[in-house]
């Protein structure tokens, strides 16, 4: 199975648990980890950021290394999907 067809993007399945279901390595697994949480950290953080705009360059620095990180260990398409859900917003 290719990695663009990995997961469905269709279904009401969420990422986390899409990405859950897969076989990764750990090292894999830690960095789409790492990803998920600086990417959640972005969407929750807007107030933080507001007063604190070198956090947010920060923050988007941490985002941007570990996507390339996880692209390296070829988990790149994954990492788009999580990228992909940055502008969505987060269900409280």
């Amino acid at each position: 199975m290719g990695a663009g067809q990995r997961f469905s993007t269709s279904g009401q399945t969420p990422l986390h648990l899409r990405l859950q279901s897969h076989a990764y390595t750990p090292l894999q697994a830690h960095f789409l980890h790492r990803l998920m949480r600086l990417v959640h950290l972005r969407q929750t953080s807007a107030d933080l950021f507001e007063r604190e705009p070198w956090l947010r360059r920060a923050v988007d620095k941490a985002i941007y290394s570990t996507f390339l990180d996880c692209a390296e260990l070829g988990v790149g398409a994954e990492a788009r999907l999580i990228l992909g859900q940055r502008n969505t917003p987060s269900r409280s």
